[in-house]
């Protein structure tokens, strides 16, 4: 202050804040720190309340990372139990265990566990002929097993109920005459028909049809004949045509028609007087009657001839007559004898 120099000496010595470098590892949530939470992982800086000797700073410098725990879970199919960390399961659910990880973190792992039990099933079938199962050619009524492992390794029983139905093949049988009907189908000749159909049991039944036919016959016959015909039990007594229905041999209709011609017979009649005896177509009759003679007539047909005939005896008496002249006999009408005699 008077106006003259003066010289200071500054002995100066720096003495420095200390700093400590730390890494923190937390699992999950927070880290708290001299009071301070930190929940955010990173580099985090903390001014300690204490101080160095020298009465510096102390600093901490802290490297925060979270870990999360984790939860991971399998999924297991067994059949009958599952062991699992020395325990044995036996029903389905949820397990879980808790390990440590490296972060030590805690690890847990769920177990979705489904147990599966061996399994019979009944399958009931019906077929025609024959029926195939897991490549198993079957042809008979049955009850078959068949043992399986299903995809989780267990024992499946499957129980098959089999009826085996056959198709059919009948034949039959038929004589019929000119026709057959057959399911809606006429059938007109001899031969073998086939038909098919399904049955109760859904199989096919075929049917062989064997069949005959046989034939109505007709005839035309034609006969002359005289005066009536008695044909079939018929008296016929006119020219015509008739029929007459029968059976034949084979059973079937026989319609036979009659073209019938009918001629007549004839007959005359001749009336005689005559004396002693009268020859009539070569023969002589001496007395008095009715006689008979038959022929032939055009028709090769009878011809009756009647001679009705009168037979008058002759008889002789002598008369003595003595007459002048001449003399008329009045047993003679109109005679006129003149001489004697």
């Amino acid at each position: 202050q008077n106006g003259c120099d003066s010289s200071v000496t500054l002995n100066l010595t720096i003495n420095y804040s200390v700093i400590h470098r730390i890494e923190v590892q937390v699992c999950d949530t927070s880290y708290t720190f001299s009071g301070i939470t930190y929940s955010t992982p990173g580099f985090h800086q903390n001014i300690l309340g204490l101080h160095t000797t020298e009465g510096c700073d102390s600093v901490v410098i802290f490297e925060l990372t979270i870990n999360e725990s984790s939860v991971d879970t399998i999924a297991v199919s067994s059949c009958l139990d599952y062991e699992w960390d020395g325990v044995t399961y036996t029903s389905t659910g949820y397990y879980s265990n808790v390990y440590t990880d490296q972060n030590s973190c805690d690890s847990t792992v769920v177990l979705d566990l489904t147990i599966n039990l061996p399994y019979t099933t009944t399958i009931t079938e019906s077929a025609c002929n024959s029926y195939t199962f897991s490549n198993f050619f079957l042809d008979s009524t049955n009850i078959y097993n068949f043992q399986y492992t299903d995809q989780y390794g267990c024992d499946s029983t499957v129980i098959l109920d089999l009826t085996i139905n056959s198709s059919t093949n009948d034949t039959l049988i038929i004589s019929s005459c000119d026709s057959y009907l057959w399911d809606g189908t006429t059938y007109d000749s001899t031969g073998f028909f086939t038909n098919s159909y399904t049955d109760q049991n859904g199989c096919d039944s075929i049917v062989t049809l064997n069949l005959t036919i046989n034939y109505s016959t007709d005839n035309h016959i034609t006969i002359t004949t005289c005066d009536t015909l008695t044909w079939n039990g018929v008296l016929y007594n006119s020219s015509g045509t008739y029929q007459h229905n029968s059976t034949n041999s084979l059973g079937c209709d026989s319609i036979t028609y009659l073209n019938l011609i009918i001629n007549y017979s004839t007959s005359n009649t001749t009336t005689a007087i005559s004396c002693d005896d009268y020859s009539w177509r070569g023969n002589t009759y001496y007395n008095s009657g009715i006689h008979y003679d038959t022929t032939l007539n055009l028709n090769n047909c009878l011809e009756i001839h009647i001679l009705n005939l009168t037979i008058s005896a002759s008889y002789f008496d002598t008369v003595n007559v003595t007459a002048c002249d001449s003399y008329n006999w009045p047993y003679y009408p109109n005679s006129n004898y003149t001489s004697s005699g």
